[in-house]
């Protein structure tokens, strides 16, 4: 059950990813996606330099957030609530937000910064949440899935983020561009429709 799960996420993010680089290509917003993706090398985590450091000091920050929660709390138990997800934990909000203010700084679009955050934020419950349930019951083993998924499940889900974003932005682009064909083959008024900073004719 745990492998067929796995293959359906891994087979739903390859699907996103496709859809997202299909989408851009017919809509004609190749060249801003590869802007952002230049702009989004400036945090490269092995660059050895500033981004090496970012990445460093962002997943310490997180891990010790992650950690601090004590999933074997007894209090945690009562009235059967799974120790970690139910419970407050201020890891994917934290991370969630250093991953807003990295892209803010990196400079990408305010809808961008919304994606980025929410799969973050959404990815790093699904990652522990994943960590727990498969993780077995030893005490230091479990911890460190629960805080690894996380931290995993908050980078791919800023990742599935922006792909989403772009699937949204790629048919709206097309949306404008065929209603905006349609107008002219009917004669009206000829607008340029402007979608990402770009104008289709």
């Amino acid at each position: 059950m745990k492998g067929k799960l796995q293959l359906f996420l891994v087979t739903c993010v390859i699907l996103l990813y496709i859809t997202a680089r299909k989408l851009r290509e017919l809509s004609g917003e190749d060249a801003p996606y590869k802007t952002r993706e230049e702009k989004l090398q400036s945090f490269n985590c092995f660059d050895m330099r500033r981004g090496t450091l970012s990445c460093i000091t962002k997943t310490w920050v997180k891990y010790y957030y992650f950690s601090r929660y004590d999933i074997f709390h007894k209090s945690n138990y009562k009235e059967n609530r799974p120790p970690l997800i139910k419970a407050f934990n201020m890891g994917p909000i934290v991370s969630s937000g250093l991953d807003y203010f990295e892209m803010l700084y990196v400079g990408l679009t305010h809808k961008e910064e919304i994606a980025v955050a929410t799969g973050s934020f959404i990815g790093a419950y699904v990652g522990g949440f994943s960590g727990e349930k498969w993780a077995p019951n030893e005490p230091s083993s479990r911890r460190l899935r629960v805080v690894c998924g996380s931290i995993m499940g908050n980078w791919l889900g800023a990742r599935v983020g922006l792909m989403v974003y772009d699937i949204g932005h790629g048919f709206d682009s097309l949306m404008h561009h065929y209603i905006h064909k349609g107008d002219v083959a009917a004669g009206g008024p000829a607008h340029n429709v402007t979608t990402g900073g770009s104008a289709i004719p």
